[in-house]
C-alpha cells in the first residue's frame, strides 16, 4: 500500500483571492484597539485640560492663593500677573438685589486698573490684594474684595465715600502693600529680559559700527596707497600709522562735524554757481544756511558726541 505523500496544502490553507469577507468597521476597529492605550490617551488628555485650566481667570470661580499648595502659589502668582486683572467688557451689566438696584460699570476699569469683575457671581475683585493679602483674622470686610467680593454699586460714586477709594486707602494701607509687591514681582518678571535684549541689541549695533567703519578705513587707506602700520604705534609716538589715526575719536569726531557743515553749506554753494538765480533767492539761501548753522551750534555736541560713541 503506498504511503500518501502530504503537500504544503496539509499545513497552510490557501487563501481564495474571490472571498471578501464582510467585516464590521466598526467592530474591527473595536477589537484592533488597545484598550491599555485608549486609557492612556484618555488620561493625557484630560491631564492637558487640567494643566491648560489650573488656575481660574474668573475671580468669582478661583481657589484662594492661601488655599493652594505652597509650590504652586508663586506660579499662581505670575500667572495671575502675566494675564492681567480680568476685567470683562459687556454690554450691560446685571442689575444688583438692592432696593434701588444698580449695574456694574465698565468704565470703573479705567479709574481703577486693579480692579476685577467677575461675570459669575456678578462681583467687583481686586488682583493685587487677591495675590498677596494676608489671610482674615476675623475683622468684618477684609475679605471682601479678594473673597466674598463687592457688589454695593450705590457706594461706588459717592465721593470721598466711595468704596474703591476706601479700599485704597492710605499711603501704608494693605492694598497699598499689596499693589507693591505686585508690581515688584511684574518688574522682576520682565526687567531682566528686556535689560538682556536691550543690551544685546546695543551691543550687535556697536559691533557692526566697530566693524563699518575699520572696513571702510581700510579701503580707503588702500585706495590712497597709504601704509596702513607706522614704524611706532605706542601712545606718545608722532608717527603712529595712518590706521590708528583715523579710528581715533578726534579725528572721526572733525570728520563728522566737517560732513555736517559741509551738507548744509552745500545746498548755499550749488545756488550760488547758478547764473540765472537772482539777487534775492540768493540772499534766501544765505539767510537759511546761517539759521542751519546757528541751529548746529546751539544744538551744542550732545548730538555729535552721541553719533561718534
Amino acid at each position: 500500500m503506498k504511503r500518501k505523500l502530504k503537500t504544503i496544502d496539509c499545513f497552510f490553507q490557501r487563501d481564495n483571492p474571490r472571498a471578501t469577507p464582510i467585516e464590521n468597521p466598526n467592530l474591527t476597529n473595536v477589537q484592533d484597539s488597545d484598550p491599555i492605550n485608549l486609557h492612556t490617551e484618555a488620561a493625557e488628555l484630560n491631564q492637558q485640560e487640567t494643566l491648560a485650566t489650573t488656575f481660574e481667570r474668573d475671580p468669582g470661580k478661583r481657589v484662594q492663593i492661601l488655599m493652594l499648595p505652597f509650590d504652586q502659589q508663586d506660579e499662581a502668582r505670575r500667572f495671575y500677573i502675566s494675564e492681567g486683572p480680568y476685567q470683562v467688557i459687556l454690554d450691560e451689566y446685571p442689575l444688583n438685589d438692592a432696593s434701588h438696584a444698580r449695574r456694574f460699570q465698565s468704565n470703573w476699569f479705567k479709574q481703577f486698573s486693579w480692579l476685577e469683575y467677575s461675570p459669575h457671581t456678578d462681583r467687583a475683585y481686586c488682583l493685587p490684594c487677591f495675590l498677596f493679602s494676608k489671610k482674615p483674622i476675623g475683622k468684618y470686610g477684609l475679605d471682601t474684595f479678594t473673597v466674598k467680593g463687592f457688589n454695593n454699586w450705590k457706594k461706588v460714586n459717592e465721593g470721598k465715600e466711595c468704596a474703591f477709594l476706601k479700599h485704597m486707602g492710605n499711603s501704608g494701607s494693605a492694598h497699598n502693600y499689596s499693589v507693591g509687591c505686585f508690581n515688584n514681582l511684574k518688574n522682576s518678571m520682565t526687567h531682566i529680559d528686556k535689560v538682556m535684549v536691550k543690551e544685546n541689541e546695543k551691543l550687535v549695533a556697536e559691533a557692526r559700527l566697530r566693524l563699518t567703519t575699520t572696513i571702510n578705513s581700510i579701503r580707503w587707506l588702500t585706495f590712497q596707497g597709504c601704509p596702513f602700520r607706522g614704524h611706532d604705534e605706542s601712545q606718545n609716538s608722532l608717527n603712529q600709522g595712518a590706521l590708528q589715526i583715523i579710528v581715533k575719536f578726534d579725528f572721526v569726531f572733525i570728520l563728522l562735524m566737517m560732513e555736517k557743515i559741509m551738507k548744509i553749506t552745500d545746498v548755499l554753494c550749488q545756488t550760488l554757481q547758478k547764473k540765472s538765480i537772482d539777487i534775492l533767492n540768493a540772499l534766501d539761501s544765505v539767510s537759511n544756511t546761517k539759521v542751519l548753522l546757528g541751529n548746529l551750534r546751539n544744538d551744542g555736541w550732545d548730538p555729535v558726541l552721541q553719533e561718534v560713541c
